[in-house]
């Protein structure tokens, strides 16, 4: 089950409404670049391929998606820098 993460805990947002992957992902890859080992980054999209594609990235690099939900038509996911 994924975790609720307290606003406070994020470290970055984006928004990439409008956006498709595999750019979202570059756009939070470069985000992460600038944090700490641990940091968590919510980033916002309405591509519905970020669900299976964030969750790939992610385990890809080894970060983790601690949070992800659905607002009508945006996808809202936190992921959490891993390395």
């Amino acid at each position: 089950m994924i975790a609720a993460v307290e606003s406070s805990e994020i470290k970055a947002r984006i928004d990439a409404l409008g956006l498709f992957c595999p750019v979202p992902l570059h756009m939070i890859g470069k985000t992460f670049r600038k944090l700490s080992i641990g940091d968590c980054v919510e980033l916002a999209g309405d591509d519905p391929g970020l669900v299976t594609d964030m969750e790939d990235w992610t385990a890809a690099n080894g970060h983790a998606l601690v949070d992800r939900r659905r607002d009508g038509r945006v996808y809202i996911f936190v992921v959490q820098k891993g390395r």
